[in-house]
C-alpha cells in the first residue's frame, strides 16, 4: 500500500496569501473614496451644463457654485487654481484638473490625476 501524500497549504503559502489579500483590501480601502470624490466632482460640473445663462456668470460665481455643490456631497474643497475657467465671446470652457496623493505605507504614495471638462456655447 502506498502512503498518502499530504495536501494543503504550507505555512509560507498561507502567509503569502494573507499578505496579498490584506494588501488588496488596503488598496481598495484607499482608492474607493478617491473615486467616489471624483464622481462627485464630475457630477457637480455636469450639473452646471443645465444652467441657461452660465456664459454670463462671473468666474467667481462659477467657482462658488462648484464648491457649494461639492460641499453638499461632503467632497473636497477645490482650490482656485484647480478650476480653470476660460471665457470667450460665445464660448465658456471649464476645466477641473486636480491630483490626489494618498499615503499607503511608509514612503509609498498613490498619486491619481483627474481631469473634467465642460464646454458651453451660447
Amino acid at each position: 500500500m502506498k502512503p498518502k501524500n499530504q495536501s494543503g497549504y504550507s505555512m509560507l503559502s498561507l502567509i503569502i496569501i494573507v499578505v496579498l489579500v490584506v494588501g488588496g483590501l488596503l488598496l481598495t480601502m484607499k482608492l474607493v473614496p478617491l473615486y467616489i470624490t471624483d464622481f462627485a466632482v464630475g457630477k457637480a460640473l455636469s450639473s452646471l451644463e443645465s444652467e441657461q445663462d452660465l456664459i454670463n456668470w462671473k468666474k467667481k460665481e462659477i467657482r462658488e457654485t462648484i464648491r457649494k455643490k461639492l460641499s453638499v456631497d461632503y467632497s473636497r474643497n477645490m482650490k482656485d487654481e484647480e478650476i480653470i475657467i476660460t471665457k470667450k465671446k460665445d464660448n465658456l470652457s471649464i476645466d477641473i484638473i486636480y491630483e490626489e496623493r494618498i499615503p499607503v505605507v511608509y514612503n509609498l504614495d498613490i498619486i491619481a490625476k483627474f481631469n473634467h471638462h465642460l464646454e458651453k456655447n451660447k
